[in-house]
């Protein structure tokens, strides 16, 4: 119900200057032939009687309550400005509320009196006049028996919540109206709290619509039906009280205004208006008016003009796809007959566009494309101390950077209990929204209407017992038992958690937080929460249709320009003088109306003249000139959406009825689906069609709006390439996006279908309103958005086998059609015609099925088969995470974080390699930068030495203080050190680094003065866990036979993969393993290079034996391609249960991410910190194995030597003395030169050296050159 309305304090907008906002009034002429030749009408209407006794949905389902014939006459529907039709959402109360709308409006019909046909005669016309009481209710007057009996079905009453007759028509053309008295103002855009409410015109009959039958034209004496005749209409709507005016309340709607203006300047901004001039101080109402001209009225053998397709001779195209990209490229492509025309029109639909011609943009746009495949939802959240900004620690930048390490370095004890209270409180409240879905389920199907046949034997008594929170039916918690326990644990859970639903209240709360006694925030940093990686579920299929003759966009992109009185037309040039709006135009009785209603007749009398009046080139009519080249042929102004009438088509519904067959991912341990590394292809098996009559059983019907998603998507995306790149005009950027406004592609998800998968309905009804609910069971209801919608009302039917969690199959429509606001159709195949067989939509790649693998024998109209590849319903997600290397085994569980102390750095880098192709050797590095040793195989000893690199501690990589601090790397080693030939492990292992590096583009500019870039490309050695999460607990039939099953015990704590107690399994470890395919030789942004898994399989230790990688060579059977996945295949792991992980070591390059494919879910991607990659990278030294280098140590000649050798090397000081030799070039460094000296130990001594460019001087008492053995080093500057 709308609050009261009186002017709020401070708000008043003040001044009696009116505002006309322009309308668009669609005038739809019904006679013969548009009730039969012009194509079948579907008209439904709202049952609230139903809705409010039986809680079913006001709207009929798909199908349903559908009229062949409108009445004759003329019918008109007023279209609401953006403003008016858009809802707002209040953070605070959490509801979404509409604006009040206009309650009043006058309907004028021009028209010519008997006898009256020529142009001249149109001087002459009468007016009739109607006044719509949009708002008024019979209920709240039930003596008045005086008015007009004009009256739409029901409608819910906003204060009883019962139904009444909505609206008044009264005839005012000779008598003056009267209003019947002041009642509260409630009447907004979606009426009863239908989103369809003013756009669907049966809906709204005589609310905001209007049906003039045109009776009064009859002589009643001579005429069967209205006589021909030359119309035009006006519509013009205001609010019944001022306070009621969406200027008056727009100060008061949340979030439409800035919070530092409150002008009338900004509330039209606010609005989407805009006046050609300064806007008054003093605008306080508006007026909305809007105009049909030149409609043409003949009973018989006459079609109006109309922009409604002709399917017959030209038909429509329709595409499918699982995303509206997705369906529009494969239109395009089958159109433009050009894949690249397609691909470009995928580019700028997902903002790809900036890429589309780059190294790799083609995997960027495919990887784009399949996001859209899915919908997301939340996970979660994490918590970490991040640098508080615009607090510092100095100005020096390196000094702040190391603050910044010492800070992040150490988890505190406050921190690691945060995080771990909320990964509980996250694993456990999906389990409290599952059984709360079963519990809302079983209450549902309880409480359900029986009209249709008594519930099942039993199960009335089995639901009551399982909606007992303290019952325990045999022994078993009941489910809502279960569900109790589980509110009061997330309940517990919650308590002490930092949340808000508002930015403010989560930043008031984290600052309540960080001021207990027991956390200590570091200075400099603050506490911030971060969203977890989502889960995800597919998105419903998706329909693109080209050729329904759009001519509305999705959104204007510039303001509506609105008038006030000084702006009206004042003349028109009708023949060769303009004629002014006339003083006294035809009207009917406007006693009572607005003022300003009265200057709205007067343009609307010269208008439809216009209209009426033939001229010259370019014509047809004085109105067309004025319309087109108002410049030479109006004074004043027209207002927006003036035009010539014409036939209105306005596509708003996607009504569907498909037919489903599954194909099941697996039946009785066969699998008939099989992974290419990229894609599902079906077998050709399981099929649950035998023949064309089996392919008819599975029936999913529904309607959903259409909507220019593409053409609005495309010109968004353009607008924003050429504010990135204004240079891109000359390019014909301009011209294209000009081009984009007449894309005539609509598109609409088969909404509802996933959810009709799993026997639910997301179909809105108001059961729980009409049922009271215990307060007991109130909270353990949920707030679903969808209801259980098993077959049958009784239970005791055949069982439905729709249900199906692993969504695998194909469909095709059995009838389809667009339905326009006033009902019109255009049928794209019709069951009813039985040519569904015949109708072939435009098949997206991704949905493509085989031709040679028919569902069953001999299918008729093979191309109407659409294919859905398997597809999990649970939400999930594929986590690739990076591990602390240091870890020989890693808890892979989301919800088990651990501490960080200074000690063990968090880095999934368990080092670096480097290889150097002149020497043929392999450097390795620890993950920090700091040196290890230098890998070569020896061909004469068919083995790989180890030699250390200068200031390694380390003598040999299979030392035990190695291993210890360096267990992945010492397992790599080690791995490739017990090959057969290891020699030729080592070198198959160069060669394949350096082959991957050659096909990975390197986005990493600011490493490429690094030294380490002189020798080659570091590769990283990352530590990573692959694991497939389930959120929430098993998806279950909610079916009258299985929905009073409580779970098992072991399915709500996460010890049980099978629901032992329903008997239902679920894609979980005994039931599905999913293979995941990592990298992508064809994707040149990729970063994978090869990995190691476990032998065993998941949860085992890490193999180094065999290097998976994308190409490997034939040298050694080290290297083994990574196939399509299988070995890396794994179950969902519901939260709880133990997970089921392949812990990984991965040689990737540091700069580009790994992915990870499945083809069930998004693809993942693994990338490292950029600014710990730089960091590290920044302290490798390029290392030159030389021997022997004959050369001298001398002492510094000049200060600048004695100071360079006086600085800090890695480990000890320079030598002071300088070695002689030539000088490389420095490249973004300093060179030195180290040498080994042993000192009877392990691990050498190691000198180095500064040094000192050889020259053609001569150096008395110098000493004698020596032979020696090291390394040329470049050592970064500083």
């Amino acid at each position: 119900m709308t609050e009261a309305i009186e002017p709020a304090a401070g708000t008043e907008l003040g001044g009696t200057t009116d505002l006309i906002v322009p309308i668009r009034l669609h005038a739809l002429v019904s006679n013969d032939m548009v009730n039969s030749a012009g194509g079948p009408f579907s008209r439904w209407r709202t049952d609230y009687e139903l809705m409010l006794a039986e809680g079913t949905p006001p709207e009929p389902p798909a199908g349903q309550g559908a009229e062949e014939q409108v009445p004759f006459g003329v019918r008109l529907q007023w279209q609401f400005p953006e403003a008016l039709a858009t809802g707002h959402y209040d953070e605070k109360t959490e509801v979404t509320s509409f604006p009040l709308v206009p309650n009043r409006w006058l309907i004028v019909r021009y028209f010519d009196p008997r006898g009256q046909r020529t142009p001249a005669d149109r001087n002459t016309v009468h007016a009739k006049g109607w006044l719509v009481h949009s708002d008024y209710l019979e209920s709240d007057y039930p003596d008045r028996d005086d008015l007009a009996e004009l009256k739409v079905p029901r409608f819910r009453d906003p204060e009883s919540a019962q139904t009444t007759f909505l609206s008044l028509v009264t005839d005012v053309t000779d008598e003056p109206w009267t209003d019947p008295g002041r009642r509260e103002p409630f009447l907004t855009a979606v009426g009863p709290g239908l989103p369809a409410f003013a756009a669907y015109e049966p809906y709204h009959e005589g609310v905001f619509s209007f049906h003039d039958d045109l009776e009064d034209l009859k002589d009643g004496t001579i005429d069967t039906y209205p006589p021909d005749n030359r119309l035009s209409y006006l519509a013009v709507g205001w609010y019944s009280e001022q306070p009621a005016d969406i200027l008056a309340r727009a100060l008061t709607i949340p979030g439409l205004l800035p919070p530092d203006r409150t002008d009338p300047e900004a509330v039209l901004e606010a609005l989407g208006w805009a006046l050609p001039g300064t806007v008054p101080d003093a605008l306080r109402n508006t007026l909305y008016a809007g105009t049909a001209l030149g409609v043409t009225w003949r009973q018989r053998n006459y079609q109006p003009p109309s922009d409604k397709p002709d399917p017959v001779n030209d038909p429509l195209k329709v595409a499918v796809g699982h995303s509206i990209g997705d369906a529009a490229a494969a239109l395009t492509t089958l159109q433009t007959r050009s894949a690249e025309a397609g691909d470009l029109l995928s580019a700028l639909y997902h903002g790809t566009i900036d890429s589309f011609d780059s190294p790799g943009g083609d995997h960027e746009l495919d990887e784009a494309l399949r996001s859209t495949w899915f919908a997301g939802h939340e996970a979660g959240y994490a918590w970490r101390l991040v640098e508080r900004r615009g607090d510092g620690f100095g100005d020096d930048a390196e000094g702040s950077a190391a603050a910044r390490r010492a800070a992040r370095a150490t988890d505190p004890q406050w921190l690691v209990r945060l995080g771990t209270q909320q990964a509980a409180y996250d694993t456990e409240l999906p389990k409290l929204r599952s059984l709360q879905w079963r519990t809302w389920t079983l209450w549902f199907l309880r409480n359900r209407a029986t009209r249709e046949g008594a519930h099942a034997p039993g199960f009335d008594a089995a639901a009551d017992a399982q909606l007992d929170p303290a019952a325990s039916p045999d022994g078993k918690p009941s489910i809502a038992k279960l569900t109790k326990a589980q509110y009061e644990k997330v309940a517990a859970l919650a308590q002490g958690l930092p949340r808000g639903d508002t930015p403010e209240e989560l930043e008031a709360a984290i600052a309540e937080f960080v001021a207990r006694p027991d956390v200590d925030v570091p200075e400099g940093m603050a506490l911030q929460r971060e969203m977890s990686e989502n889960y995800y579920t597919p998105a419903d299929p998706v329909v693109v249709i080209e050729g329904a003759n759009i001519t509305e966009p999705l959104a204007r992109d510039e303001p509506l320009p609105v008038r006030l009185a000084g702006d009206l037309l004042r003349s028109l040039k009708i023949g060769s003088s303009f004629e002014e709006v006339p003083t006294n135009p035809p009207a009917p009785r406007l006693d009572g109306f607005p003022p300003l209603i009265a200057s709205l007749l007067a343009e609307f009398a010269l208008l439809d003249k216009a209209a009426w009046t033939p001229a010259a080139a370019p014509g047809p009519t004085a109105l067309h000139n004025a319309i087109a080249h108002p410049d030479l042929n109006i004074t004043g102004s027209l207002a927006q959406y003036t035009a010539f009438w014409k036939q209105p088509w306005l596509p708003m519904y996607l009504q569907w009825d498909v037919r489903y067959v599954p194909t099941p991912f697996r039946t009785e341990g066969t699998e008939h689906w099989e992974f290419d590394g990229n894609a599902y292809t079906w077998k050709g098996t399981g099929s649950t069609a035998q023949d064309a009559s089996s392919s008819l059983r599975r029936i999913f019907r529904g309607r959903s709006f259409l909507a220019p998603t593409v053409r609005y998507a495309v010109e968004r995306q353009l607008d924003r390439y050429l504010q990135t790149y204004p240079d891109a005009e000359a390019m014909g950027v301009r011209q294209l996006r000009e081009d984009a406004a007449d894309l005539d592609m609509l598109s609409q998800t088969l909404d509802g279908f996933h959810d009709w998968l799993l026997t639910r309905s997301g179909v809105a009804r108001p059961l729980r309103s009409r049922i009271p609910v215990p307060s007991a069971l109130e909270p353990l209801l949920g707030d679903a958005a969808s209801w259980p919608a098993p077959s049958g009302h009784s239970g005791t039917g055949p069982a439905d086998d729709t249900f199906q969690p692993v969504r695998a199959g194909q469909f095709f429509f059995y009838d389809l059609r667009i339905i326009d606001r006033f009902g019109r159709v255009v049928d794209l195949t019709n069951g009813a015609q039985n040519n569904y067989e015949r109708f072939s939509p435009i098949r997206a790649l991704s949905v493509l099925p085989d031709a040679r693998k028919p569902l069953y024998p001999d299918p008729i109209g093979a191309r109407r088969f659409i294919q859905l590849p398997p597809r999990l319903l649970q939400p999930a997600r594929v986590r690739l995470a990076a591990a602390p290397a240091l870890d020989g085994t890693v808890s892979s569980s989301p919800a088990a974080p651990t501490a960080r102390d200074a000690g063990t750095p968090a880095t999934p880098v368990a080092g670096w390699l480097l290889a150097n192709r002149l020497d043929e050797t392999l450097m390795v590095y620890a993950s920090d930068g700091s040196p290890l040793g230098e890998m070569r195989g020896l061909n004469t000893t068919r083995e790989i030495a180890w030699n250390p690199l200068p200031h390694s501690p380390f003598p040999d990589p299979a030392s035990p203080g190695f291993t210890a601090a360096y267990p992945r790397l010492a397992g790599f080693i080690a791995g490739l050190r017990g090959q057969t030939s290891p020699h030729l492990a080592f070198a198959a292992l160069l060669e394949t680094i350096d082959g991957a590096l050659d096909g990975i583009v390197d986005p990493s500019a600011q490493d490429d003065a690094v030294p380490s870039r002189l020798i080659g490309s570091p590769v990283a050695l990352v530590a990573a866990d692959l694991a497939i999460d389930l959120q929430g607990l098993p998806l279950t039939d909610p079916g009258w036979s299985t929905a009073p099953i409580p779970p098992s015990d072991g399915v709500v704590t996460g010890t049980a993969s099978v629901d032992t107690a329903s008997g239902q399994d679920y894609p979980g470890r005994d039931g599905y393993r999913w293979p995941v395919r990592l990298g992508s030789a064809e994707r040149l942004t990729d970063g994978l290079i090869g990995y190691f898994a476990s032998a065993s399989g998941p949860d085992g230790a890490v193999s180094y034996t065999t290097l998976f990688t994308e190409q490997p060579t034939d040298a050694h059977s080290y290297l083994q391609p990574v196939g399509t996945g299988s070995g890396l295949a794994l179950p969902g792991t519901l939260p709880g249960e133990a997970a089921v992980t392949h812990h990984l070591t991965v040689l990737m390059d540091p700069h580009a991410a790994v992915h990870a494919t499945t083809d069930i879910l998004p693809v993942a991607r693994l990338a490292l910190d950029a600014d710990f990659v730089h960091a590290s990278l920044a302290r490798i030294r390029a290392s030159f194995r030389l021997h022997p280098l004959l050369a001298v140590a001398r002492p510094p000649t000049s200060e600048d030597e004695a100071a360079f050798a006086r600085g800090p090397g890695p480990g000890s000081g320079l030598e002071e003395d300088s070695i002689v030799m030539p000088h490389p070039a420095a490249w973004h460094g300093d060179w030195t030169w180290a040498e080994p000296r042993d000192r009877g130990e392990d691990v050498p001594e190691w000198l180095e050296f500064p040094i000192a460019m050889a020259d053609t001087y001569a150096y008395p008492g110098e000493p004698v050159a020596e032979a020696r053995a090291g390394y040329l080093q470049l050592k970064p500057r500083d």
